[in-house]
């Protein structure tokens, strides 16, 4: 059975990977902000979860200071840039976020396997 909510959830997921994997940051990239900001809407509206909500949240703001001209700079790290930093938190949210969706879906089908135990396989026949 398919879960349209997780699915969609899981395309913004991909989306998202998508525009981190391919756009470094480190500069006001207002066009790619905009586009995590609009794929970060879809993603909350997608699926009914909190920790997914708080997830995406997070993505959000360290999307805002990725694609700043100077917030990423206090996510320095040693000899990593902030927007390096920023990149890699950013692909471990989404880790996360797509850990949650699996736990979501086994759960559910859970849930049907639970129902369909208690039904049997010859519920519907008469007994004896």
């Amino acid at each position: 059975m398919s879960y349209l909510d997780l699915d969609d959830a899981r395309k913004q997921h991909a989306a998202l990977l998508e525009i981190i994997i391919h756009n470094a940051g480190g500069w006001s990239d207002r066009a790619s902000l905009g586009r995590i900001v609009e794929i970060c809407r879809a993603a909350r509206s997608a699926i009914d979860d909190l920790e997914c909500k708080e997830l995406i949240g997070l993505i959000t703001q360290y999307a805002a200071d990725l694609f700043s001209e100077q917030a990423h700079r206090k996510w320095d790290r040693g000899s990593m840039s902030g927007a390096d930093f920023l990149r890699l938190e950013i692909v471990r949210v989404l880790h996360s976020f797509n850990h949650r969706l699996a736990e979501i879906e086994a759960t559910r089908r859970g849930g049907e396997q639970s129902d369909l135990g208690r039904k049997g396989p010859d519920s519907s026949a008469p007994k004896g």
